[in-house]
């Protein structure tokens, strides 16, 4: 049985890659084109900040920022 948060999303939602800049900030810039991309392939959402861990590695405002 669906919780009923999450009763109404049907569909796939995937991993988001978080873009990072060489010297370690994150790259917000890329992030439209990436969800278009995932948008295209047909996902109905998106799971940031957690495809390699990276969200305890990033400060609140950035977790909020992303």
């Amino acid at each position: 049985m669906a919780h009923p948060r999450t009763a109404h999303i049907q569909g796939s939602m995937a991993a988001l890659l978080t873009p990072f800049r060489e010297n370690g900030e994150m790259w917000l810039e890329p992030i439209p084109d990436l969800l278009q991309f995932q948008r295209e392939r047909g996902n109905v959402g998106v799971v940031s900040g957690g495809t390699n861990g990276e969200a305890t590695s990033l400060s609140v405002s950035e977790r909020k920022s992303l």
